[in-house]
């Protein structure tokens, strides 16, 4: 009994001893690459346009990633654990589509857009989930300068 007590109290030290304590710093870099457009004469900015323009639409993209319920074995037998793996968004597909659509509308230009943060909630499933993805809005615009 005595060592099976020893076993447990060394075992919660060796476990409390391994918890995280610190977190390191952790730097992520992201762009868009926008050349393939400019070289083209396609203009995509953030930016209002100044010259003259036709306003072709105001045009909004809303993008939500895909996501998988994974069932992993649990600590039990007979028991699992099921969790979310969510894809990531990928911008050059959303911006090469925001081309397309403004070249089928006549347009030559994609400006004044924002990139906002949506969400959409799964709750009636058995594993709720709250999905994040973005809405791209700006105006679809063929400059006449």
């Amino acid at each position: 009994m005595k060592k099976s007590l020893l076993f447990l109290i060394f075992s919660i030290f060796l476990v409390s001893c391994a918890s995280l304590k610190e977190i390191q710093p952790e730097k992520i870099s992201y762009g868009i690459d926008l050349s393939r457009f400019s070289d083209k004469s396609f203009l995509i900015t953030p930016e209002k346009y100044n010259g003259q323009y036709l306003l072709i639409s105001i045009y909004t993209l809303d993008c939500f990633p895909a996501a998988h319920l994974v069932t992993t074995p649990g600590k039990y037998e007979g028991s699992s654990k099921s969790s979310w793996v969510i894809e990531k968004i990928n911008f050059d597909e959303l911006f090469n589509e925001i081309y397309d659509n403004t070249l089928d509308k006549k347009g030559n230009a994609f400006v004044n857009f924002k990139i906002e943060d949506i969400q959409k909630n799964y709750s009636k499933i058995d594993v709720r989930i709250t999905i994040h993805g973005v809405r791209i809005t700006g105006w679809m615009i063929k400059r006449t300068d």
